[in-house]
């Protein structure tokens, strides 16, 4: 019996070093690959912060239009058209329009 045992049972495994430099590339193809894709989702992002911007003006807008269309039929009432122009003086300009 051998009482010199070291743990390896074979030869040393022979690493080739010669494609290095494509490696390098391969790294800076990669690097410049996720900048663009960065650059992307951010251009995404802002793209859908302005369009929800957008679509949440024009909803205010129409919602708008819609609240002071039903508050002019219902205040004109008891004749107050002075303070009712004070408080909605686009709807009574987009009524002169009409």
């Amino acid at each position: 019996m051998s009482f010199n045992f070291t743990g390896t049972t074979g030869r040393k495994r022979n690493i080739n070093l010669g494609g290095r430099s494509l490696t390098t590339k391969n790294k800076s193809i990669f690097l410049k690959t996720a900048q663009l894709e960065r650059e992307r989702r951010e251009r995404q992002r802002t793209e859908m912060q302005s369009a929800v911007f957008i679509q949440s003006a024009c909803r205010r807008y129409l919602d708008l239009k819609r609240t002071r269309g039903a508050l002019s039929e219902s205040w004109g009432t008891d004749g107050s058209i002075g303070s009712f122009v004070f408080f909605f003086p686009y709807v009574v300009k987009e009524q002169d329009k009409n």
